[in-house]
């Protein structure tokens, strides 16, 4: 019998808890509809703002980019869903807590170089400037590599010249060795040695030798277009000169 009643009040004083139970559950769940239904509300309202926003951008000429206030990450996806709509371009902008979209116009969209190396965590102004500074060193960098690799070539070059004249300064004096070492031969049998058949002159005096001859020959062609022009060097001989032989008439035939 007293097992019975024990039992029995177990189960009325487990009858409250059981209902409160139930009771903290649809509170939870009402909580969670009044506040999807005020999301919803509040996204409803958000997206009415949006759409006039974004309508008085496009009939705006004279615009190329929009920024929206800043905003939590559910009222910025409203943004990006109607820029989509649009088939506008939107990035965000800032740090997370305050983070706001810029819509941009097909004319004044950035490169996607530009997108890449601006850095988004910035607002948009901020982020233009970094933008410029990032720029500016890679243009200097790309400078200054370009300037190495100039100076390379040059030193390349250097070094290539310095080279072929150890070269050739070694040819001639392993030439001038061999010369020395080899007899001596008569010019009478016309051998010439490799000492002196090499030619030692530079490419300056090999070019004023042919230029000296060249004008040795053109005066000697014109003295000689003279003498033939002048009547008293062919009419008469000069002073102290021999004439020459009077030619015999060839004798008639008997």
């Amino acid at each position: 019998m007293a097992s019975f009643l024990s039992d029995l009040l177990g189960d009325v004083r487990s009858a409250p808890r059981s209902s409160e139970a139930e009771r903290k559950e649809r509170e939870r769940r009402a909580a969670i509809m009044k506040q999807k239904e005020q999301e919803k509300k509040e996204r409803e309202e958000y997206k009415a703002k949006v759409d006039a926003e974004l309508n008085a951008f496009l009939a705006d000429e004279s615009r190329g980019l929009h920024k929206f206030a800043s905003a939590n990450g559910f009222l910025r996806s409203v943004v990006h869903e109607a820029v989509a709509e649009r088939k506008l371009i939107s990035f965000g902008f800032g740090p997370d807590d305050d983070r706001s979209v810029v819509v941009f116009k097909e004319s004044a969209k950035p490169s996607d170089e530009d997108i890449k190396l601006m850095d988004r965590s910035y607002p948009y102004e901020e982020a233009l400037v970094q933008l410029a500074k990032t720029k500016e060193e890679r243009r200097a960098a790309a400078a200054a590599r370009e300037q190495e690799r100039e100076q390379e070539k040059e030193r390349a070059k250097n070094r290539t010249s310095a080279v072929s004249q150890r070269e050739r300064a070694r040819r001639i004096n392993e030439q001038e060795a061999l010369a020395a070492k080899a007899p001596e031969v008569s010019e009478q049998y016309g051998m010439v040695t490799a000492a002196a058949r090499m030619d030692r002159r530079t490419v300056e005096d090999s070019l004023r030798a042919i230029k000296r001859k060249k004008e040795e020959r053109t005066m000697a062609e014109k003295r000689q277009r003279e003498s033939h022009d002048d009547p008293a060097t062919t009419a008469a001989p000069a002073p102290g000169a021999t004439p020459a032989p009077a030619t015999p008439a060839p004798a008639a035939p008997a």
